[in-house]
């Protein structure tokens, strides 16, 4: 870990959150998606340590967070609690939320539920929620769901392909790292993020989903082979505040794949003023 940041811990109930944090200044918090942990935001982390007061989580069932048991505790508004109590751990009225995947989804609702605690967001490979249903629904998204189907309908207690699931990390240091993150989780509670999430019961009404009333940064890579570009297709719908889509030439990971530009962009969008993003891959 480096050693500006330090391990702390926050309780949601009765489930025990681990978080790092470390740096002073406006609060970030940084959410990972899965397979992933806290360290998967070390590029930001680092870069970001010497201007604010960076922040980032292992989500429930992860790494050294609590794992709870059953589908029903890794509902969103479950997901979305653990994010508050570390942002209320951070201190300060209002925290920017920087999140991927998973996070990035956490980010979203958090954001629309409780936007009197959020200053800024920033999401990678997360469309807007309604969006991501959207292009389910019209069938573009489908071609992209087959990992997610095969760990909803993995049997209960299977192991996790950790090393399938590291895969992604080039560093092997850092690859090694996330393998034994992995090796700590809950490969159930991983599981039920889509289970409990990705079901029609899960859905919810677009009539009762607010729009996003804090300004909004949004990121994805053209490549990504598990979300269609065209689930960003319809942000600005759903954003009654700034907005930056950019579209940037990595897969799904752009943090690692183009952490430099993803740092940059980050950059503009945290400044005190909000500045465009860069020429020629922002759109609106």
């Amino acid at each position: 870990m480096p050693p500006q940041l330090q391990s702390r811990f926050v309780s949601n109930g009765s489930v025990r959150l681990h978080y790092v944090a470390g740096g002073e200044g406006a609060p970030v918090l940084f959410l990972h998606g899965l397979p992933d942990f806290w360290n998967g935001w070390r590029h930001q982390l680092d870069f970001f340590a010497g201007r604010h007061r960076v922040a980032a989580m292992d989500l429930r069932g992860v790494n050294e967070s609590g794992k709870p048991e059953g589908i029903e505790r890794y509902r969103m508004h479950e997901l979305v609690g653990d994010a508050l109590a570390v942002m209320h751990d951070l201190g300060g009225e209002r925290v920017t939320l920087v999140g991927h995947d998973w996070g990035g989804m956490i980010a979203w609702w958090t954001a629309i539920l409780f936007p009197q605690r959020v200053a800024r967001l920033a999401v990678l490979s997360a469309p807007h929620p309604l969006c991501y249903l959207a292009a389910v629904a019209d069938g573009s998204q489908r071609p992209f769901m087959r990992y997610m189907e095969a760990l909803v309908n993995a049997p209960p207690g299977a192991p996790l392909d950790i090393a399938a699931m590291s895969e992604w990390v080039e560093e092997p240091t850092a690859r090694a790292e996330l393998a034994a993150a992995l090796a700590r989780s809950s490969a159930d509670g991983i599981r039920n993020y889509y289970r409990a999430n990705l079901a029609s019961q899960a859905v919810p009404d677009p009539a009762a989903v607010a729009p996003v009333a804090v300004p909004a940064l949004v990121m994805y890579g053209e490549t990504d082979p598990v979300i269609t570009p065209r689930a960003y297709d319809n942000t600005a719908a759903y954003v009654r505040a700034p907005l930056h889509v950019v579209r940037l030439p990595c897969g799904h990971f752009p943090h690692h794949q183009a952490a430099a530009r993803v740092n940059a962009e980050l950059a503009r969008w945290l400044a005190p003023d909000l500045h465009p993003p860069l020429e020629g891959e922002g759109r609106c």
